[in-house]
């Protein structure tokens, strides 16, 4: 195994540690058991716990991002979207974000409790889930009058959606994720909350 194998191994187990534990879980000890390796192996590849932690967040945000996009790549091969269409591709997300995802979500949010990381990765982690810009783009591309504001609101519904879903859903992580046509409604209504003009739609 390559170093730079052994460093994503140990960012991976990390992320299982703090989605299970949280962060006072993660320390060095913890992620050698946890990979079957000789006591003081992970604190060769990062020396501190505070460099672990910095790893692991680097490495969560990268691959939250990097779902994101091939999510979104896919859903652009169906065209222009309407609600419908963009309601399914944003279900994939959230659905992926439940079930093969699990850990990376629960442990991002043990992250974001860590003050002592640096001001731009807690900037990082707090946006890599989901794109305030893809989502203003998209909302304008429906038509939404305040594109910019319930792009605003839409990702702050989804970041709730998720967390009411990893706190209150299954605790075993092979369990089936939210209903896709179910999920998919529920946020094709948000959607089209957001397009109505008035007190109720965006802009208000």
């Amino acid at each position: 195994m390559t170093a730079s194998n052994r460093r994503e191994a140990i960012c991976e187990a990390s992320t299982a540690l703090l989605a299970r534990d949280g962060a006072r879980g993660l320390t060095h000890h913890a992620v050698d058991r946890r990979l079957g390796l000789p006591l003081g192996s992970t604190s060769y590849y990062f020396r501190t716990r505070h460099a672990l932690l910095e790893a692991t967040a680097r490495w969560i945000a990268l691959q939250s991002r990097a779902s994101l996009n091939l999510v979104l790549s896919t859903g652009a091969q169906t065209g222009r979207p309407g609600p419908r269409q963009a309601a399914e591709v944003i279900g994939a997300q959230v659905a992926e974000l439940l079930t093969a995802r699990r850990d990376q979500a629960l442990a991002r949010t043990a992250l974001l409790g860590e003050r002592r990381l640096p001001a731009d990765l807690r900037r990082d982690l707090s946006l890599c889930l989901f794109s305030a810009e893809l989502a203003e783009g998209l909302l304008a591309a429906l038509g939404a009058s305040e594109p910019r504001e319930a792009a605003r609101d839409f990702i702050t519904f989804l970041e709730g959606l998720v967390a009411e879903e990893l706190w209150t859903g299954p605790d075993d992580p092979d369990a089936p994720g939210p209903d896709p046509a179910a999920l998919a409604a529920r946020l094709e209504r948000h959607l089209e909350r957001l397009l109505r003009p008035g007190p109720e739609g965006s802009g208000a």
